[in-house]
């Protein structure tokens, strides 16, 4: 709702970064309730309680400084991007029908998420930051986030949401 986007928005203007403020809407972002929204209205929301008006990397190194805040964006932007796509469906009954005290082997991780010859050890590290680094590079010149889409705002802050799955989810 229109009151629930500005009480979010006002109070994410209020509180500082080192502040009892920035924990308690770390609270408030995750009891409003934006996953039945459109993603474009959802993200909209989201964008300005965190950086509206003022549209500044300051405000994005208020949302790398709060651990938790970080934590709830990233699992809101991964959830709404990919819960319900037909992989994670798929995924998501062959372990229900799993017996839960047995958690999955990596083999049937792969399996259920089409992970390839994904490994542990073959990760590159560069292929990890990349999405922030072009993130932080766009500002660079100008400290303004007008120019990030709404994932690009996220990688700045830190919220590690690019080239994510339904495993993520």
């Amino acid at each position: 709702s229109p009151l629930m986007d500005r009480m979010l928005l006002r109070l994410a203007r209020a509180a500082p970064i080192d502040s009892s403020a920035r924990s308690y809407l770390c609270q408030l972002a995750r009891s409003i309730s934006i996953a039945d929204r459109p993603v474009e209205d959802a993200e909209r929301v989201l964008r300005r309680a965190l950086v509206a008006p003022n549209e500044q990397k300051s405000d994005l190194d208020a949302i790398a400084a709060c651990s938790r805040l970080k934590a709830w964006l990233r699992k809101d932007h991964i959830d709404r991007r990919y819960r319900g796509s037909d992989r994670y469906m798929r995924a998501a009954t062959a372990l229900r029908e799993a017996d839960p005290r047995v958690p999955p082997s990596l083999a049937e991780l792969k399996k259920l998420f089409g992970l390839g010859k994904w490994a542990f050890d073959a990760t590159d590290d560069s292929l990890e930051s990349a999405p922030r680094d072009e993130a932080l590079a766009k500002l660079e010149g100008s400290s303004s986030t007008e120019g990030l889409d709404y994932e690009a705002l996220l990688e700045a802050a830190g919220c590690a949401v690019a080239d994510r799955s339904e495993v993520n989810a």
